[in-house]
């Protein structure tokens, strides 16, 4: 019985964090969305190709996202799995940001180290 409480307290604790984790990064695609459609007609022609490769980066977090809720969602929860699902996600949070800095550098946005990207 303390085993089972155990299990589901943790599954408590892990489905809030990926709960947090899905608001953050539903709030950084609308905040995304709303700067990509706020450019110029010759700002979307001439940064093409830039946003494609940042809407395929944050289509692959969204895809990796999913695939962590799901394997931390069912009853017996597998640790090992759901690291992979997580460093999975990690590493395409990784290549948005990178995507993101593409994008900031082509128009002359000048990117600062991120404090955070290096833990």
């Amino acid at each position: 019985m303390a085993r089972e409480m155990e299990n589901a307290n943790g599954a408590n604790g892990l489905s809030s964090q990926i709960a947090a984790l899905r608001d953050a990064v539903d709030e950084t695609q609308k905040t995304q969305e709303h700067f990509l459609r706020s450019f110029s007609s010759a700002q979307k022609s001439g940064l093409k190709e830039f946003t494609k490769k940042l809407e395929k980066a944050d289509s692959a977090v969204l895809k990796e996202l999913k695939k962590l809720n799901e394997d931390s969602g069912g009853r017996n929860i597998n640790s090992k799995q759901i690291a992979s699902s997580a460093e999975k996600l990690e590493q395409a949070l990784t290549s948005f940001q990178s995507e993101q800095h593409k994008l900031g550098e082509e128009m002359g946005i000048a990117s600062t180290p991120n404090k955070t990207a290096a833990n």
